[in-house]
């Protein structure tokens, strides 16, 4: 077995080659060493490195791609943390969203939404869109109170 600082370093490492070369894709393809270089120059202020580039390019990849790939990489560490959390506490390796409800909670507004676009609609949809309403507070509540109880 490998230590766990190594893993972390490769998964580190991993991570970097996943971010440089998903900030050379898009509609303007960059190369994986062009986004390096300009990653390097602009980390270690190399102003000259990067002079005989298109000047849009460093643009490109410093203030539209790179703030939203780290963006999703924090977000997914975040759900990643947050999956392990809920393992965490329920001492349970089978923990997961559709186990715990958020994913069935999330789902409670879908009805309301079917509401909103049935009154164009004719009148019999409306009801059953108010029917489905009912029904999802009915199950919400029935599972909220049988979980308070135990």
């Amino acid at each position: 077995m490998q230590s766990a600082g190594f893993q972390i370093f490769l998964l580190a490492c991993l991570l970097s080659c996943a971010i440089i070369s998903s900030a050379g894709m898009g509609f303007i393809k960059l190369s994986f060493a062009d986004v390096f270089k300009i990653l390097t120059a602009k980390i270690f202020n190399l102003e000259s490195a990067i002079s005989d580039m298109d000047k849009l390019m460093p643009v490109i990849v410093m203030d539209v791609r790179l703030p939203r790939i780290l963006t999703s990489a924090i977000v997914g560490g975040g759900l990643a943390m947050s999956g392990v959390v809920f393992q965490g506490i329920l001492l349970n390796p089978l923990a997961d969203p559709y186990t715990l409800g958020p994913i069935g909670n999330s789902l409670v507004p879908f009805p309301l939404m079917m509401e909103q676009s049935s009154h164009s609609a004719s009148t019999a949809q409306g009801r059953s869109g108010t029917d489905d309403i009912l029904l999802c507070l009915l199950i919400y509540f029935e599972i909220n109170w049988n979980c308070c109880k135990a």
